[in-house]
């Protein structure tokens, strides 16, 4: 959530910053995002675990300073073998932020 609310760069540098903790489908959501359209600008504390559904599988709400984004991770290898790293998969704005 901290490089995505890096709002006040410029594209290159946002995405250099924030495309190594997606997902491919994070990817696929967010990469021709105009970071100024990101309507949070910072992280105002801890992430807290929401929901925790699978093994490789987590929702973390983050409060920002326009309410709490939720926040979900990934950790699927991409082989299939052991868990990977933890990855963002979707981040949504809070309600009536777009």
């Amino acid at each position: 959530m901290t490089a995505f609310v890096q709002r006040d760069q410029p594209y290159d540098a946002w995405w250099k910053n924030l495309s190594p903790y997606l997902t491919p489908d994070g990817v696929y959501a967010f990469e021709y995002t105009d970071p100024q359209n990101v309507p949070a600008s910072k992280v105002t504390g801890p992430g807290q675990v929401s929901a925790a559904p699978s093994a490789t599988s987590i929702t973390v709400l983050v409060p920002t300073d326009i309410g709490q984004y939720q926040v979900v991770l990934d950790r699927r290898a991409e082989d299939g073998t052991e868990p990977g790293p933890w990855l963002v998969d979707n981040l949504t704005p809070p309600e009536g932020s777009r």
